[in-house]
């Protein structure tokens, strides 16, 4: 009989988290096909996952593809109506599949639904917004969790820690842009989505419980610099565009400037990720038409829904960010 849902869990180098993942999961109310796509690791995952969870699809991947491929291959060895996707690291309170499934059901526009993403009582992502810049702006990230977050409701973006995907409306998008390769896959893929005439759907009773991730890497820099770019030069509108490439290198001048003295490596990502842009431009136009063909929503009636913050409500964000320590 093939399942109406399956879970797919993207893992590389997080045996112990991927275990105490997969256990959550085997206290969900809702029955699944499990997938676990195993990204090439080096400390026995995938030997863990056939001894101590026989009943999953195992991918053994030879390379790490990233998270946007190796998503899209678990998507592709699933066999469920529906799919949804949890991080490796991610622990789901036993209601959140059901939830997912009941709001999906109820909701027939909706090509996602995100869940409610938590960590010691503070929210990882209560829903997101698009930004000017690219970025995907998480709503009540570092805030307590309370009533104001409890409420479901349209969002620009859900957070793949839980989510999930109605099979058709991923299938006919073209699934996750593996260019992104890890950070902002997330955001493109629901912006396409909302653009084409979907929707994306917050889901408050549906919990996942998710490391709230902080500091700075180069590559981490690099990619966030970098998936930023390109994600306003493949999806916005023209004078969005231009506006948002203008704003993007005026804060990365600002990063420039921080980087320099203290982090010449990371100074050097946010370099090196405007040489990759530019060296991806071919590719990046290639799709941008394609998503412009598509195009049923405009970024101005998005911005009326509330989906897409203007430049001074994304500046407000970031200073409130910063104010809780972010």
């Amino acid at each position: 009989m093939v399942p109406e849902v399956s879970v797919v869990v993207v893992s590389r180098n997080r045996r112990r988290e991927l275990a105490a993942c997969l256990r959550s999961l085997q206290r969900q109310s809702v029955e699944h096909e499990l997938v676990v796509v195993d990204n090439a690791s080096t400390d026995g995952t995938a030997e863990m996952v056939e001894r101590e969870f026989p009943h999953a699809k195992l991918l053994r991947l030879a390379s790490n593809t990233g998270a946007a491929r190796g998503r899209n291959l678990g998507a592709a060895a699933a066999s469920g109506r529906y799919i949804a996707f949890i991080d490796s690291d991610a622990l789901a309170h036993p209601e959140w599949l059901g939830e997912l499934l009941r709001a999906m059901r109820e909701e027939p526009e909706a090509a996602v639904c995100g869940s409610k993403v938590l960590w010691d009582s503070r929210v990882v992502h209560a829903g997101g917004r698009f930004t000017p810049v690219g970025a995907g702006v998480d709503v009540g990230l570092g805030e307590p969790d309370s009533e104001s977050f409890s409420r479901r409701c349209y969002s620009a973006f859900a957070c793949w820690a839980g989510a999930m995907v109605r099979r058709r409306a991923y299938e006919s998008l073209g699934g996750l842009d593996e260019w992104f390769f890890v950070y902002h896959e997330e955001p493109d893929f629901c912006y396409r989505a909302w653009v084409a005439g979907w929707k994306v759907l917050y889901v408050p009773t549906s919990v996942v419980y998710h490391p709230l991730r902080q500091g700075e890497s180069p590559f981490r820099v690099y990619m966030c610099q970098r998936n930023r770019l390109g994600m306003v030069l493949k999806n916005y509108q023209l004078r969005q565009a231009l506006a948002g490439v203008a704003l993007n290198l005026g804060y990365s001048a600002l990063l420039l400037a921080r980087y320099l003295l203290k982090e010449p490596h990371c100074a050097a990502a946010v370099l090196k990720a405007y040489v990759a842009v530019l060296l991806s431009l071919p590719g990046l136009m290639r799709r941008r038409r394609a998503v412009q063909r598509g195009r049923r929503l405009s970024d101005r009636l998005l911005r009326e829904l509330g989906v897409m913050l203007g430049f001074k409500e994304t500046v407000d964000e970031m200073r409130r960010l910063r104010g809780v320590g972010l």
